[in-house]
């Protein structure tokens, strides 16, 4: 892999002083207990490669929601994040370690070139065993984060299950310029570009949130829909059905989840709040059902903006699902 890709100017490294909250002794850890910063320009230590450890990294960056004219403020959701998933409380059925990676930030609106840092981290994780947690940013992040999975995993079947209220599926800006409203037509065309398939998943979806032309195209392209309003009628055995299909298809499943498909009331720190949006308790078994298939090898939790955020509840509940995911991704012990 390039050496270019990754170490530049736009990865920067983490610190403990990220990592704070109270401590109620030996035997009661909580996240920013367990957290061990990891340099990606330093070896990996041994403790780094066991089958089942999680890094986080953030993409410090919402040029893809100014472009998108949503409301800015994403670019600092990875450390606010960090802030909310140290306080909780660790429970885990197995030995798993978590590592904090650090940040990929974005320069001079160069989206593009930040994407291109991403992908290099995460394929870095990816190759050394380490099942990347990234941190948004805005939803380009899944551009960047895509191609990263692509360079560690070239000839893997990858599907995608985004929770989202809209399909991100939107045309391409002027010069070819991506948003964070265009990550996976990209991916789209990427994929059939070189004859592959594209396994899209979409979960949460607003109806009035999505043009005709959006709804078309997800027609065109196969999208699996499972709309907001059918979660609300009770139809929950859809949003299953569709991810045992999407499992059944795939090698591997990215899982990547827009904090804009939540309700307002849950979620109000998002470029776009949805005044009909999901509830956490419709999210969450979904995912980690998914998770505790064990094919999920990359997840990314998008669009907390802070500055929009009443009390820091988007934050909180962010972190709450993160550490939910985790969970439910350590099998039990044997018995």
């Amino acid at each position: 892999m390039p050496e270019e890709t990754f170490w530049n100017e736009r990865y920067k490294r983490s610190h403990s002083s990220y990592w704070q909250g109270r401590s109620d002794g030996p035997g009661a850890p909580r996240f920013h207990e367990l957290v061990q910063i990891l340099d990606l320009q330093e070896d990996f230590p041994q403790e780094a490669k066991k089958a089942l450890n999680f890094g986080l990294v953030g993409f410090a960056c919402d040029e893809g929601v100014r472009r998108n004219k949503g409301r800015p403020g994403a670019a600092e959701g990875p450390q606010a994040l960090r802030r909310a998933l140290g306080k909780l409380a660790v429970h885990l059925n197995g030995d798993v370690s978590l590592f904090d990676v650090g940040d990929v930030v974005c320069l001079d609106h160069d989206m593009e070139a930040s994407q291109k840092g991403l992908s290099g981290v995460v394929a870095r994780m990816h190759q050394e065993k380490l099942r990347p947690i990234v941190l948004g940013g805005g939803h380009e992040t899944a551009w960047g984060h895509y191609q990263g999975i692509v360079l560690a995993r070239p000839m893997e079947r990858v599907g995608i299950l985004n929770f989202d209220a809209h399909y991100d599926l939107r045309p391409l800006l002027p010069e070819g310029q991506g948003s964070s409203g265009t990550p996976f037509k990209q991916i789209a065309k990427q994929r059939m570009d070189i004859g592959l398939d594209f396994d899209y998943t979409c979960i949460g979806i607003q109806e009035f949130g999505n043009t005709e032309l959006l709804v078309n195209t997800a027609k065109e392209l196969g999208v699996t829909t499972v709309t907001a309003e059918e979660l609300h009628a009770g139809k929950m055995e859809r949003a299953f059905t569709a991810v045992e299909a999407l499992l059944d298809r795939c090698d591997r499943l990215y899982v990547t989840i827009c904090l804009d498909v939540l309700a307002a009331c849950y979620a109000p720190g998002v470029s776009a709040p949805q005044a009909l949006g999901i509830t956490p308790w419709q999210l969450l078994p979904i995912l980690e059902y998914a998770a505790r298939s064990g094919k999920v090898i990359s997840l990314d939790v998008v669009e907390l903006a802070p500055p929009l955020d009443s009390d820091g509840r988007t934050a909180d509940l962010a972190a709450q699902i993160i550490a939910r995911y985790i969970h439910a991704s350590t099998p039990p012990p044997a018995t």
